[in-house]
């Protein structure tokens, strides 16, 4: 078993909570052993030891995460019937958090609190060491051309107001993005493509957000379209994107799953503007409770999780009803659900990468790698 609850832990709320504490020590864990391997790049992550000791790490907080989120599962459809969770996926997203946090609880409130349940997982990487692992050989690939004929040779498909400002080989800038502009750029990538397990790396930045702006920095889908289009066409898509919660209000990060009518959300509350985000993006087909496969987002800071960046935090959703296969990547897509003009993004979109193609060795790549 991924966590050890005693015996006075009793509902699922209460190993939430734990699961939640658990995660946090975890993520502690790691950002601790990243600074050591920072501090000594060269016996770290040049021989791709640290890169085999976030592999596990990744495959140990993904069992904690599916936990938490079979708990969450459970707290749902104890709490509402599907056509309930139906009509409720319909309301603003700034009332379906409210649901969120009455069920699940607030998170950054319960992963600090200390917990007697206990996990052999966070047991064992805290006893690993970096010395004793093994040496890899890394091979990177490059990122993804948004100037190319696989992104419309750089002109986004629409691009209303031209809020999608700049594009470059690697970057997409967004100024004055409102939630009633239509604005998005895609590859077409072919039917099925994204069938399986994948992992997607990106760099994400919110430069501003006014009132309850919102930005979609990446997303998968079968369809072509903004968010409230394939929302309200009961498409089946999987995407992350930066909101604010009203003026001032938390800066957050979330990835969303839309399944037909009903949409699930993993959210990530204490990030900040004017910040450098890293994301590994993993879909894991064979993990989560549902059986339909696994999300998870790393977000870190400084570098990507794998090579010693700063962790800030771990997004999951166990998907829903099927194993879908997705045709196209989105870099930069809008919501535009017509609310006021004050409700504005700005920010930028860089250095995608699918990880599907890898074209030399590490060894004349590494200079890049340890100048992040």
């Amino acid at each position: 078993m991924a966590v050890l609850y005693p015996s006075q832990i009793k509902t699922n709320r209460e190993k939430l909570s734990a699961c939640y504490s658990l995660i946090e020590q975890m993520r502690l864990e790691h950002s601790k052993v990243a600074a050591i391997a920072r501090a000594e790049p060269e016996r770290y992550i040049a021989t791709g030891k640290f890169k085999v000791y976030a592999t596990k790490t990744k495959s140990y907080m993904k069992q904690l995460l599916a936990e938490r989120n079979s708990l969450m599962e459970a707290i749902r459809r104890a709490s509402y019937t599907t056509q309930q969770w139906e009509q409720i996926s319909k309301l603003s997203l700034e009332e379906q958090r409210s649901i969120h946090l009455t069920m699940y609880g607030d998170r950054g409130v319960e992963q600090v609190k200390t917990t007697k349940a206990t996990s052999s997982l966070l047991d064992d990487l805290k006893a690993t060491k970096l010395d004793s692992l093994q040496s890899r050989e890394l091979l990177p690939d490059p990122t993804e051309d948004f100037t190319s004929a696989n992104w419309n040779s750089g002109t986004p498909q629409s691009n209303e107001n031209s809020r999608i400002s700049a594009v470059t080989s690697s970057k997409e800038t967004i100024t004055g993005l409102t939630r009633a502009d239509t604005c998005y750029h895609y590859r077409d990538c072919g039917a099925n493509h994204f069938d399986g397990d994948f992992e997607h790396l990106l760099k994400t930045y919110a430069g501003s957000i006014t009132g309850y702006g919102i930005f979609l920095s990446w997303m998968v889908d079968n369809d072509v379209g903004d968010w409230y289009a394939l929302s309200a066409g009961n498409k089946s898509c999987i995407f992350i994107y930066w909101y604010q919660a009203g003026a001032g209000g938390a800066k957050t990060l979330t990835v969303r799953e839309i399944d037909g009518a009903s949409t699930y959300t993993d959210t990530s509350t204490g990030l900040s503007l004017a910040t450098t985000y890293f994301l590994e993006v993993e879909r894991d087909d064979d993990a989560g409770d549902s059986g339909y496969g696994l999300m998870t987002v790393h977000i870190t800071t400084g570098d990507y999780y794998d090579n010693a960046g700063t962790p800030v935090d771990d997004l999951s959703l166990s998907l829903h009803t099927s194993r879908k296969d997705f045709r196209y990547i989105y870099s930069a897509n809008s919501r535009d659900d017509a609310s006021p003009s004050s409700e504005v993004f700005s920010g930028w979109v860089e250095l995608l990468d699918l990880q599907e193609v890898i074209d030399q060795p590490f060894r004349s790549y590494y200079p890049h790698i340890l100048a992040h």
